[in-house]
Parts: structure tokens; sequence; C-alpha cells
């Protein structure tokens, strides 16, 4: 899960030269126009890669990221994101192993399944 902490309209495609990020990679962008974007308190630092990370919420997509920092673009989400709301993502086992190593993240245990004798 992670905290929203902006919902704005942007451009969809960044306004200047792209530069290579602290990662080493170049990203790339498609232009789609004026979007509707949120921003998470969590970055790569966090997780490892944006391709690793799923948004439960349905017409969520992650397009981006810096170290600490997520971007979503939530023009086309079901239901209105404000900031202070808690979004909820599925993730694969590198992201998992990011998580379970990094300070910032509290790690909560809920048993599933309950087994009677």
């Amino acid at each position: 899960k992670a905290e929203v902490i902006e919902v704005k309209s942007k451009p969809s495609h960044p306004v200047g030269t792209i530069s290579i990020d602290a990662f080493g990679h170049r990203p790339t962008y498609v232009d789609r126009g004026i979007r509707k974007r949120a921003l998470l308190g969590i970055g790569k630092v966090d997780y490892g890669s944006i391709d690793e990370i799923f948004p439960r919420e349905k017409g969520v997509e992650v397009i981006g990221a810096s170290s600490d920092h997520t971007i979503l673009d939530i023009e086309e989400a079901a239901k209105d994101i404000e900031v202070g709301d808690i979004l909820s993502f599925d993730i694969d086992y590198a992201s998992l192993v990011y998580l379970t190593n990094c300070r910032n993240v509290q790690i909560v245990f809920k048993e599933k399944y309950h087994n009677s004798v």
C-alpha cells in the first residue's frame, strides 16, 4: 500500500530534454495530452521497478518513478482518487525482496486462513 501525496492534471510528455535518470536509464513517454496524475510517497528504492508493481484499482496505471516517488495515471480510474488516499498494489517476488529490506516500509502479517481443530 502507498499514500497519494499529490493529484494534478499534467502533460503526459515532459517539456524539454529527457535526460538519463539516477538509475542510468533514459525514460520514454507517450504523449497522451493532459492527464490526471497521482504522485505516491514511494519509489524505486522501495520496490525496484515499475514493471513489478500492479495497482489493484481499476483504471490506474503506473507510468514512472524516481527513487522516492511513483507517478500514476489516474485519468481513467474507476473511483475518484484524492490526496491522502491509500492505494493497494500486487507485487512480484523481486519487489517483495526490495520491500522487505526497506527500513521505511512497515511489514504487517495477517493470517489469511484459520484452521479449526
